[in-house]
């Protein structure tokens, strides 16, 4: 048993030794191994800290890149309108712009194309004019001689109207005045007693009346007929009377020149054309159209009587309105 217990011993107190070694090595190292360990831990929490702050920080920067795109693109939307706004306003301004262009373009060509073809309808009436002239130019101065001579024999006849067996009224009793009627009767003047005042106007073959004639006899048929007593003031006039009258042993200077007036080329105007082209030849188709539809004109200035007797009767034919005046030279 002794011997057992010493070899006991020995391991115990080797086992007691070894347990001193390892409390004190164990001792010397915990600080470490703790601190090691406190490291690690305070790493890893560290670690886990850097994500979590990582994940928050990458969540605000997703926000604010999403709050950043959104603003952008609110500006950019924004933006987008003004300019749409901005583009549409100066496409409008640009359509207006090129639409009035056109309108003004269209009415420049419109005026154009008008002018040329007024241009070319006056030089081709012009043309068809000369032509029908030298196509009918011998049957016009034919029918012009016969109008001509029936119109004078027409005149003639007046003359001698009282003295036929068709005028109903005694001779003594009519006037011949020419112009604008040809005859006032005072029916039974000659016997002392007027029953009527007749105004007969002389027509020979198919002539009919002209304008002015036709304004005469409505007037007389619508009774616009009356009668005035002038008594004018002599002792106003007498001087100038007296200033102006010859001698009476002067001659009375009788008139030389007139003036054949047209005051109304009728219905018939291109009867009075043609009548107007022979008697002013000088004129050229477009000066005798203007003296016709802007009457009264002067056809004739400065002639003889005969002349002006002459384009009266003529133009009275066509169924003109004439009148022939005493030419003034200061006229």
């Amino acid at each position: 048993m002794e011997g057992l217990l010493l070899p006991l011993l020995g391991l115990a107190v080797s086992a007691i030794g070894v347990l001193v070694y390892l409390y004190f090595s164990l001792k010397s190292r915990l600080p470490r191994e703790v601190e090691k360990a406190h490291a690690i831990w305070r790493a890893e929490e560290l670690n886990v800290m850097r994500k979590e702050q990582l994940e928050l920080a990458q969540k605000d920067a997703l926000i604010q890149l999403q709050q950043w795109r959104k603003q952008e693109l609110d500006l950019v939307g924004r933006q987008q309108t003004e300019f749409n706004a901005i583009h549409k306003a100066q496409l409008e301004s640009a359509q207006k712009d090129a639409f009035l262009q056109l309108q003004q373009w269209r009415a420049q060509e419109l005026d154009l194309a008008r002018k040329q073809q007024l241009e070319i309808a006056r030089s081709e009436a012009t043309v068809n004019l000369e032509q029908w002239k030298v196509a009918h130019s011998q049957g016009i101065r034919q029918d012009a001689i016969q109008k001509s001579q029936a119109v004078t024999l027409g005149k003639v006849t007046e003359h001698f109207i009282p003295y036929l067996p068709d005028f109903t009224f005694n001779p003594k009793d009519a006037r011949f005045l020419g112009s604008p009627v040809d005859f006032v009767v005072f029916d039974g003047l000659s016997d002392g007693e007027v029953k009527s005042v007749v105004f007969i106007e002389v027509k020979t073959g198919k002539s009919a009346l002209s304008a002015r004639e036709r304004k005469i006899r409505n007037a007389i048929q619508a009774g616009r007929v009356q009668w005035l007593e002038l008594r004018p003031q002599w002792d106003l006039i007498q001087p100038a009377v007296a200033g102006l009258a010859p001698a009476e042993a002067d001659p009375v200077e009788e008139q030389a020149e007139f003036d054949v007036v047209l005051t109304d080329s009728g219905a018939k105007k291109i009867e009075v054309f043609k009548i107007v082209r022979q008697l002013a030849p000088n004129l050229n188709p477009k000066e005798a159209a203007d003296l016709i539809d802007h009457t009264p004109q002067t056809v004739l200035s400065a002639i003889r009587q005969e002349a002006a007797a002459d384009a009266l009767a003529k133009l009275e034919a066509s169924g003109a309105s004439v009148e022939v005046k005493p030419h003034s030279p200061t006229a």
